[in-house]
């Protein structure tokens, strides 16, 4: 029986968070009556999962893909921080293997991490919530992003389920507006966007319409 502390669930869950993938892309669950107390899965791709099992003081991580095994493998941790701080190379696993795939995921982390350095600098207060009037600026900033989405996805046999789940993550991060602060609404929202973009835009042409309006919805809007 391995009962985390909330502090360290929430550790856990800021890693992921603040990962290329964000949250959204991963399930968590913590099991303090399982010897796997802790099961994190990559849902595109549920094969790829970070287990955490442990007893007493004895720790070990069950890592998809591995760190030379796609399939994964089984490590002896030396105690628990050390298994925790395997999480964020893993994840970076993920991310070099679907590199690899395709380049144009170099585009989407470089825009990523220029996004994230310019909210930075605009982002003056993380502690602050919405207005009733700057969130509803942002709700027709993403309907707009919405729309450009329909415009731009690809349509092959796929077309209408990318362009629903591309909808409903949208409907997700206008939900958000009301349960974060500012700085943490933005710095969610640009993994989340980007992600869509990524899963429902093939052609270059497109991600770059699509990518403006992403722009334009993450550093003009209200700060």
């Amino acid at each position: 029986m391995i009962p985390l502390r909330e502090t360290t669930k929430r550790k856990v869950i800021a890693v992921l968070e603040k990962s290329y993938f964000s949250l959204s892309s991963f399930t968590v669950l913590f099991d303090e009556n399982d010897r796997e107390f802790l099961q994190i899965t990559f849902l595109p791709r549920k094969t790829f999962r970070f287990v955490i099992s442990g007893y007493g003081t004895t720790f070990s991580t069950s890592e998809a893909p591995g760190m030379h095994v796609l399939t994964g493998e089984t490590l002896k941790r030396e105690d628990l921080d050390t298994a925790l701080k395997a999480i964020a190379p893993w994840i970076n696993r993920i991310l070099e293997d679907y590199r690899t795939q395709n380049p144009i995921v170099d585009e989407f982390e470089t825009l990523r991490k220029s996004l994230n350095e310019k909210l930075e600098q605009h982002l003056n207060d993380d502690d602050s919530h919405f207005s009733a009037e700057e969130a509803s600026a942002i709700r027709v900033k993403l309907d707009e992003l919405s729309a450009k989405l329909a415009e731009v996805c690809e349509k092959n046999a796929e077309y209408e389920k990318n362009l629903r789940d591309a909808k409903a993550e949208i409907q997700s991060i206008k939900a958000d507006l009301e349960l974060f602060p500012k700085g943490v609404w933005y710095r969610m929202a640009g993994g989340k966007v980007l992600s869509v973009i990524k899963k429902v835009v093939t052609s270059k042409e497109g991600r770059d319409f699509a990518l403006e309006a992403a722009k334009k919805l993450l550093l003009e809007a209200p700060k």
